[in-house]
């Protein structure tokens, strides 16, 4: 994250590096001062009390944000954070390693996603920044697809390729094969997954096991 003859130079990141590091396809854009380009991560660049870092993109439609992030701060009012929209749903501060992170984000709105790091306290402590790495948006959440359906991901969201005998959008309807059965006249259909059985016997007709 540094260069020079003494290493007295910050490396920042640029937009570029900062997509490759985190090896996502998003456009990300970032407020002055930056974040330093740390090869394989990217972390805060010092900044005084009341001053904040920020990373920022913006997904549309349903998906599920993965990330990790690891942070150094003094104290409780110095964290890094994740705000959608302008709500914040998660934050890490103190002494935390790498920390693997999920979200589900419903709706087909597009939504602000902006990562914070926060500095409040007149104290440094620690390293006082934050850290991000593999940081990923999918349209295709895990259990999507129901009942065997594979999710399949689209430019502006997913379809689900539903197995034989389901249908919907998530796979969730089991088709009723009795719709366009051949049972004779006085049968009567049960459907089950992609096929039917004809029976004469109504459903409950002979009781106690008969």
């Amino acid at each position: 994250g540094f260069n020079g003859t003494n290493c007295e130079h910050i490396q920042e990141a640029t937009i570029e590096r900062i997509g490759d590091i985190l090896g996502s396809p998003l456009e990300w854009t970032f407020t002055s001062p930056g974040w330093v380009d740390a090869q394989d991560h990217i972390f805060s660049t010092p900044i005084s009390r009341k001053q904040h870092v920020d990373l920022v993109t913006t997904v549309a439609g349903a998906g599920e944000l993965t990330w990790e992030w690891s942070v150094s701060s003094p104290s409780y009012w110095d964290s890094l954070r994740l705000y959608i929209d302008n709500d914040r749903v998660a934050k890490i501060y103190g002494e935390v390693g790498w920390t693997n992170e999920s979200l589900r984000i419903r709706g087909s709105s597009t939504h602000i996603v902006r990562f914070r790091y926060r500095k409040y306290s007149y104290g440094d402590g620690g390293g006082d920044h934050g850290s991000l790495r593999s940081v990923r948006w999918t349209y295709c959440p895990a259990n999507t697809c129901q009942n065997g359906g594979t999710c399949v991901e689209q430019p502006d969201g997913f379809v689900c390729q539903c197995a034989a005998g389901f249908n919907g959008t998530n796979c969730e309807v089991n088709i009723d094969d009795c719709l366009h059965s051949s049972c004779p006249v006085g049968a009567t259909c049960i459907d089950g997954v992609a096929n039917y059985t004809c029976t004469f016997c109504p459903p409950n007709t002979c009781q106690n096991g008969g």
